[in-house]
């Protein structure tokens, strides 16, 4: 008996050594989301995600944002959504890109900590009007803008637009296919800008028009993508000089009129890359610009200006990729 005891009282300390040990759940967890570096296309969400208590605990979050919800659950339900990346400490900082310019958008964090889910404030901001470039006359036809769109600055790189489009996809989280090609469907293929019928709908439109513009939407005014032939000109070393350099450690080429009265007047082109699927190809070594001209002969692509820092020349590329916008004016 006295052995049976002894037994059943040791296995009595051992479950309440076991209990006393046990960690206790998380306590109190502050989320917290505050913004910052708002531009017209981008903003920076940042905050802590801090555990009250001892132990080892999982921990997870997701920001939620949105032009459009104001509620947690529709937030969660109908934004979009980025998995945070989490410091040891509970820090995070994700910069949200592609978002539409003069856009009131909210966004709340939702944090996990085992199965228990916390939630931030509402959080809310709005983007700004894109910044107007200068008017560059370089003694040609139009006049070229001293920026890219989407840019602040000739050495910034600026957004991606697919052709046809008119909302900035620099975000690689947002993977360019056919499948988000504007006016393109699997079933019938292209709605809009086609000019053969195997490509889909024939309206033998082969120049964007304003709705399609991204600079005329964004910019208004004269503003617009400048057309093949404009590009052409702009090319032609009878016109300009093209100097590949780098400017504040960016590479590009810079163009410098040849033009009687014009020749102290340049332009800029960063060497920015392109989009495509949930890349950015190219930068630093390569540009690549839309004009506004379909390629009547293969409608699913559209001309382009592009560049290394050997060759400049105008080629077609596929409507679905994300390429620099550089408008012209009148």
């Amino acid at each position: 008996m006295k052995r049976i005891l002894s037994f059943v009282l040791m296995a009595v300390i051992a479950i309440l050594v076991v209990l006393s040990c046990k960690r206790e759940p998380a306590q109190l967890v502050p989320v917290t989301a505050d913004v910052s570096d708002i531009k017209c296309n981008s903003a920076v969400i940042s905050g802590n995600l801090t555990v009250q208590s001892e132990g080892n605990f999982s921990r997870s979050a997701v920001l939620y944002y949105s032009n459009t919800e104001n509620t947690v659950e529709g937030l969660k339900s109908n934004g979009s959504s980025k998995t945070l990346t989490l410091g040891a400490d509970g820090f995070y900082s994700e910069t949200l890109s592609s978002l539409s310019s003069s856009t009131s958008y909210n966004f709340v964090v939702v944090a996990k900590v085992d199965d228990v889910e916390f939630v931030s404030a509402i959080g809310n901001f709005t983007t700004p009007a894109p910044p107007e470039p200068s008017p560059v006359d370089l003694g040609l036809s139009v006049k070229w803008a001293s920026f890219n769109l989407g840019a602040s600055k000739p050495t910034e790189y600026g957004g991606y637009y697919q052709w046809a489009g008119t909302k900035n996809v620099s975000d690689t989280s947002i993977s360019l296919e056919w499948t988000n090609c504007p006016y393109f469907t699997r079933s019938d293929r292209y709605l809009k800008y086609n000019t053969l019928p195997f490509y889909g709908t024939v309206d033998n439109k082969t120049v964007l028009e304003a709705m399609d513009d991204a600079a005329a939407v964004a910019l208004g005014g004269s503003w617009r993508l400048p057309t093949y032939e404009e590009w052409g000109e702009l090319c032609n070393t009878d016109n300009c000089f093209w100097t590949w350099t780098t400017i504040d450690g960016v590479n590009g080429f810079k163009v410098q009129s040849k033009k009687s009265g014009y020749t102290n007047n340049w332009i800029f082109l960063p060497a920015a890359g392109l989009r495509s699927y949930d890349y950015l190809y190219d930068a630093e070594s390569y540009g690549y610009y839309w004009s506004s001209s379909l390629d009547t002969d293969s409608p699913d692509y559209a001309y382009n200006m592009r560049f290394d820092s050997g060759n400049v020349s105008r080629h077609d590329y596929f409507r679905h990729v994300g390429q620099s916008v550089r408008p012209v004016s009148k």
